[in-house]
């Protein structure tokens, strides 16, 4: 009962560590102040509506490749269907492998596909000449469009959704997705001790579904700043629980 009082306001702490709920705290800075998992996780998996227009986020500019499956069944509600990635497999292969796994979960459906702008970056190839990862993703049937590139932009269009009432459900599935929000995905504190943390967030296996999560957000709500502005998601979350 003491536990229960003293971090009532920490509920995703109770749910681990009194109720025995998987799940992962990492030291550091949160990046979102509003995830509840009772709130923004569903109970069962979420069932794509046929015919609903699907929206797919890449994190497509690395050596590991993320991408989630995001629908929106009514006005500022999403339904974020699926995650996928993979720690080995370049961004050809794993374009093949997530076109795959699409047409078997929701046949027929149509995709709009964002992606890191520095996934338009070109690079030379043995063969000679210049590419990039979006223009061997487009080669195999993935129109992906860059997205926005300002972070602040980026957590508050994830953050100011989490806030609204019923404006996210995360299938049960997206476990790496689901544990990022929980802790994984956070701001390194430098130092020890020091109460001090890194301006952005952690590089690590959470970081990726996080980051296609962000330029799916960003392009279907707006939500961009200017470059250089302090932001109204930058001011509420300067002080955001450390764990």
């Amino acid at each position: 009962n003491d536990l229960i009082s003293d971090y009532q306001d920490s509920p995703d702490w109770l749910e681990m560590y009194v109720e025995g709920k998987p799940g992962i705290l990492v030291t550091g800075k949160l990046l979102y102040a509003n995830f509840l998992r009772k709130v923004h996780v569903a109970e069962a998996p979420l069932i794509w509506p046929k015919g609903l227009p699907l929206f797919r986020g890449w994190d497509n500019s690395g050596n590991v490749p993320a991408s989630l499956v995001v629908g929106v069944p009514s006005p500022r509600q999403v339904h974020v269907f699926k995650e996928f990635f993979h720690d080995k497999l370049g961004i050809v292969d794993f374009t093949k492998y997530v076109i795959n796994q699409c047409a078997l979960l929701c046949p027929g459906a149509i995709f709009v596909d964002w992606g890191d702008p520095a996934g338009e970056n070109k690079y030379s190839t043995k063969k000679g000449g210049f590419t990039s990862n979006a223009i061997l993703m487009r080669d195999e049937g993935v129109n992906v469009q860059p997205s926005e590139q300002n972070p602040d932009a980026r957590y508050g269009a994830v953050d100011d959704q989490l806030a609204i009432i019923d404006g996210m459900l995360i299938d049960p599935s997206c476990t790496r997705l689901i544990n990022g929000f929980l802790g994984g995905y956070h701001r390194k504190e430098i130092g020890q001790g020091t109460g001090i943390y890194s301006e952005a967030p952690e590089k690590n296996r959470f970081s990726h579904p996080h980051d296609a999560l962000q330029y799916v957000m960003v392009r279907l709500f707006k939500n961009t700043l200017p470059k250089g502005k302090d932001s109204k998601w930058k001011r509420r979350n300067r002080g955001a629980m450390a764990v």
